[in-house]
């Protein structure tokens, strides 16, 4: 096998036309080896631009159940904020009802106490 004209002159001539001749043929084979073909570069790119595609309508799909989830949690916020609310009125109502009750017992207690002692002096 011949030195390919592309390789440099003073290296064929430092390292001798057999080596050099062998090394073309080494690279040759090496690269071969490891590369690909043209058309199995262009089924690669196919099959990548499937893949970004794919992954698009992905990201699209994510984004509009983020969307959707932000929805969710706003109309979430807002029923909690109303029964938040409801349970504020109720522990209002609640407190009202219960110092009515303990004015009531304490009135009764009273009461009693007033007439227990009556009863003890009149009695």
């Amino acid at each position: 096998m011949a030195a390919l004209p592309i390789f440099p002159r003073k290296i064929e001539e430092q390292w001798g036309k057999d080596t050099s001749e062998e090394f073309i043929s080494w690279l040759d084979a090496f690269i071969k080896e490891r590369s690909i073909s043209r058309d199995e570069f262009r089924e690669v790119l196919s099959r990548l631009d499937a893949i970004e595609s794919s992954l698009d309508y992905v990201k699209e799909e994510q984004e509009r159940q983020r969307a959707e989830l932000n929805q969710l949690r706003t109309e979430m916020n807002e029923r909690f904020d109303r029964m938040n609310e409801r349970f504020d009125r109720m522990n209002e109502r609640l407190q009202i009802s219960l110092k009515w009750t303990v004015g009531v017992v304490m009135g009764m207690g009273s009461l009693l106490a007033i007439l227990m002692s009556i009863y003890k002096f009149m009695g």
